[in-house]
């Protein structure tokens, strides 16, 4: 079982690691002024895919190995679905005042119900994980009482999933070597026999994947320091200059930028940059206070962070100078730490803390 009070400094480094690179993500503002820039930030853009991931990841590994309790599991999964509501609302209202576009009433509904791309979107983490706590009951059953039927769960989802990926990008590339012009980028192979159509059915792979850890810990943490990390280091690159193929074949065929960092989530590659860069966060053994209290109010920059992007970028980007990689990293990490100072604020206040945790 995990100690839910004592600090895990390779889970803190993952979550603190995931934070920056959403933040990194919604908040773009370098500008591709060469084809040399264009490849080189779309380049880096693969390891962005795994931000996300990394959180059902981490969250799987802590849930699946704490003492359950069917009433609280509940009661948090009440509490999520309430604090969403309430976030979207809130950064619905504030968004209207910073972009200076008031919406009707009848407008904020729809928005509201639809998660408003530019709007609200960024919010589908919460209701993929929703999603994943309605069957966690079943899922923590089966965990603790028959692994087998457990790893045979997990097997399906992936293959349903990330193996329904791998099979659009090879059916494009015999496409594209039979000169037959077609592009295969969402279709569901499996037809009506994919139980996990229609909804974020890769994070349940990522989610239990993280479950498993405990079971294979032992056996990775044995593999030599340098040559664990050799082959973290060498698969986590081959991996984003695969990713980094498919996402220049689809934006080719497609004749538009395919989003290679939201589009590979649900991808063998990014699922395996996610192993490997556990594997690497577990070299992390310090107890740095910066990153441990970031890790502890991730959910509160989360829901923080894209007010302070729509605030400031848009001043960032009419300046040509400030436009470019090497800012926007420096700018990822600023909003990440003004989000924390606000979080770490606005928790002190009666009556407002519960908002953030």
């Amino acid at each position: 079982m995990v100690n839910v009070k004592k600090r895990i400094p390779w889970v803190d480094l993952m979550e603190t690691i995931a934070m920056y690179l959403v933040v990194l993500y919604h908040g773009t503002i370098y500008a591709e002024n060469s084809e040399l820039d264009k490849c080189l930030m779309y380049f880096f853009r693969t390891i962005i895919s795994t931000s996300v991931p990394i959180f059902f990841f981490v969250n799987g590994y802590l849930l699946f190995n704490r003492k359950f309790e069917l009433k609280k599991h509940i009661l948090k999964t009440i509490r999520l679905i309430v604090l969403t509501g309430i976030w979207a609302v809130i950064t619905l209202g504030l968004l209207m005042v910073i972009k200076n576009e008031y919406l009707t009433f009848s407008d904020m509904l729809k928005y509201l119900w639809t998660w408003k791309l530019g709007w609200l979107n960024h919010l589908w983490y919460m209701g993929a994980l929703v999603c994943i706590y309605i069957f966690f009951p079943l899922l923590k059953v089966v965990y603790d009482t028959n692994k087998k039927i457990f790893i045979y769960f997990t097997v399906v989802c992936a293959i349903v999933t990330f193996g329904n990926s791998l099979m659009n990008v090879a059916a494009t590339v015999v496409s594209c070597l039979l000169n037959m012009g077609d592009t295969f980028y969402d279709v569901n192979f499996f037809n009506m026999f994919n139980p996990l159509r229609g909804i974020y059915g890769y994070t349940f792979v990522y989610f239990c994947f993280g479950g498993m850890i405990p079971l294979i810990y032992n056996r990775i943490v044995s593999i030599e320091s340098k040559k664990r990390n050799r082959i973290a280091i060498v698969g986590l690159l081959m991996n984003l200059f695969l990713l980094f193929g498919i996402g220049i074949m689809y934006s080719n065929l497609l004749d538009e930028m395919w989003d290679v960092a939201w589009n590979s989530c649900g991808t063998i590659f990014t699922f395996l940059n996610v192993f490997f860069i556990f594997v690497l966060c577990l070299n992390f053994n310090s107890d740095n206070k910066l990153i441990a209290t970031i890790s502890k109010n991730t959910m509160g920059i989360y829901f923080l962070h894209e007010l302070f992007i729509q605030l400031t970028r848009p001043s960032i980007m009419s300046n040509p100078l400030l436009c470019n990689f090497f800012v926007n990293i420096i700018y990822a990490g600023l909003i990440v730490l003004v989000s924390l100072a606000f979080c770490i604020g606005l928790k002190k206040i009666p009556g407002i803390r519960f908002l953030l945790k």
